[in-house]
């Protein structure tokens, strides 16, 4: 039986396939009629090993801890594998990193569903953030001619911007 999960860990579908496969349907929704049509639309990922939320983090950590304006990712195997993580030369993830993620896993003995990588912060010379990597495809990532062979979408890993707002019945920075 296949089981499928939504964006919220919740369980939303399962196909009694003689398979033991946890997949996860890129939706928030619940609603039978949303979920099957993300289903039939492809928007469905193998799921993400614990090691592979260890790369996640770890890319993450490099982003802020390096400050070097440089992308990282890496590609998920058919087997459930991942390759190396990459970081890229230029500051974006190219056909060079690609191939390079390529390779690791053909040294593996599989071949790629897809690859994940992170839109990094960049920063001025003082450690400050002066753009946030959006977690949203770039014209790059939707046109790619690399990613045509994938079997499941790519995950896209960046950031979202909140605002600071001062907290309510303050003037200059005091409580009132």
């Amino acid at each position: 039986m296949t089981d499928y999960f939504n964006l919220l860990g919740q369980h939303i579908n399962h196909v009694p396939d003689g398979n033991n496969a946890k997949k996860m349907v890129i939706t928030k929704s619940t609603n039978t009629k949303k979920v099957e049509a993300s289903i039939s639309k492809g928007r469905v990922i193998s799921r993400i090993t614990p090691s592979e939320m260890e790369q996640i983090k770890d890319i993450y950590k490099f982003d802020s801890e390096k400050k070097s304006g440089r992308e990282q990712g890496y590609k998920r195997g058919t087997d459930g594998s991942t390759s190396k993580t990459i970081t890229d030369e230029k500051g974006l993830w190219d056909d060079k990193a690609s191939l390079e993620a390529s390779k690791d896993l053909a040294a593996k003995g599989t071949t790629a569903t897809s690859d994940e990588h992170l839109h990094n912060l960049d920063f001025d010379n003082k450690g400050n953030v002066t753009h946030t990597g959006s977690p949203f495809p770039s014209g790059g990532d939707i046109t790619d001619e690399g990613t045509s062979s994938y079997t499941e979408p790519s995950m896209i890993l960046g950031y979202e911007e909140k605002p600071n707002y001062p907290k309510l019945r303050t003037i200059g920075g005091k409580q009132q």
